[in-house]
Order: C-alpha cells, then sequence, then structure tokens
C-alpha cells in the first residue's frame, strides 16, 4: 500500500511533485479565515485543484514518514496502514489523479449550497473554532452529500426532508493538535463551562 502511495505521487510531472519534495515544502496555504486556497474562486481551477493536491501530498507525506519511522515494527506499520484516516487520504489521491480542475471546483463551489441548505444542521469547522478548539483545515464536504439527497424526503421520518431531520458534523482528525477520539470528546465537553450533561 505504502509503495503504491509513493508511486502516486512520483514521476507524474508539474502538477505532482515526489512525496520528497512534499515533505519539505514551504508551500504557504495561509488564507483569509474559513477560505482556503482551493475555496477561493477567484484563482482559476487549475491553481485550486493544484493547492489542494498539494494539501494532500501533504497529508500523504505525513503518513509516509509516520510508516517509515516505524517500519521495524510491523504491527506498527499494519496499524497506520488500516488506520481511518490512512484511508481516507489514500482515497482522496485516488480520486484526484484523475479528476480535471473543473469538476473539482463544482464539487468544492458546492460547499457553501450545502451549508446554506442544512442551516444550524451543518457543523463544521467554524463549531468547533467557535468553542475555542482548532481542527485544522477540514476536508471537502464529500461528493455523496447532494442537494438532490438533502432536498429528498427522510425515510426515517416521511413527510420531512433529508436536510431537516440529518446533521452533518465534522469528525476531525486532530483537536488542538492531539489525535481525536471519542474519549478525547467526553473531556472536551467536561472542561466547557455550560457543556450540560455528559
Amino acid at each position: 500500500m505504502f509503495e503504491g502511495l509513493k508511486k502516486l505521487f512520483s514521476g507524474r510531472g508539474s502538477d505532482a511533485q515526489g512525496v520528497a519534495s512534499a515533505q519539505g515544502s514551504a508551500n504557504d496555504l495561509s488564507h483569509p479565515a474559513n477560505l482556503k486556497p482551493w475555496e477561493d474562486q477567484s484563482r482559476s481551477p487549475a491553481e485550486r485543484l493544484n493547492s489542494y493536491k498539494e494539501f494532500v501530498r501533504e497529508k500523504v507525506a505525513q503518513i509516509l514518514a509516520a510508516a517509515d519511522r516505524v517500519s521495524s515494527d510491523s504491527a506498527k506499520v499494519l496499524e497506520i496502514r488500516d488506520d481511518p484516516e490512512t484511508k481516507r487520504w489514500v482515497a482522496e489521491a485516488q480520486k484526484l489523479k484523475d479528476l480535471s480542475a473543473e469538476d473539482f471546483c463544482k464539487d468544492i463551489d458546492f460547499r457553501p449550497e450545502v451549508r446554506e441548505l442544512l442551516g444550524k444542521n451543518f457543523l463544521g469547522s467554524e463549531a468547533w473554532s467557535s468553542q475555542g478548539i482548532d481542527v485544522g483545515v477540514a476536508p471537502p464536504i464529500p461528493a455523496s452529500v447532494t442537494k438532490e439527497l438533502l432536498e429528498s424526503e427522510c425515510p426515517l421520518h416521511p413527510g420531512q426532508k433529508v436536510k431537516d431531520t440529518h446533521i452533518l458534523v465534522l469528525v476531525p482528525e486532530r483537536v488542538n493538535g492531539k489525535p481525536y477520539t471519542p474519549l478525547e470528546l467526553d473531556k472536551l465537553c467536561d472542561s466547557r463551562k455550560g457543556s450540560g450533561d455528559r
């Protein structure tokens, strides 16, 4: 699996530099609050796609570096390989391989519409930030969350729409720089004033 990741990011021309260059990259992903470079519609579609590819490259480079650090411990390597976050970024890298810049932008630009449709039923990185919790950069909303899905009838509550009966929540990879687990949520709730019942 890790060899496949290395091949995915090597020898692919100027838009996909190798993993080693991503690890040492000083790529500045600074942006206005709540706006990532790939969300900036003033940039060209190619620039937007390439900025997100670079972000994914850095995530993959971190995974590969972690696997290299424990390469002598096969159990730990397997643990990294089977981690849901590893699978998520590998899938994201594979998806980007053949995605056109226009299709990427279409998917990304749908995010504000999802937020608007869901209203208070959307809890993204801003909801975490409002509680003083840093969750880093949020991944794009999954392509499977479409306007048609949100406007369709809820199978659990006939007569109501999915957008009114479901909440889309960002489950972060890291919280305040530490790996996130459900136990971490308990600790966060306990440490907040007025957080209510555990």
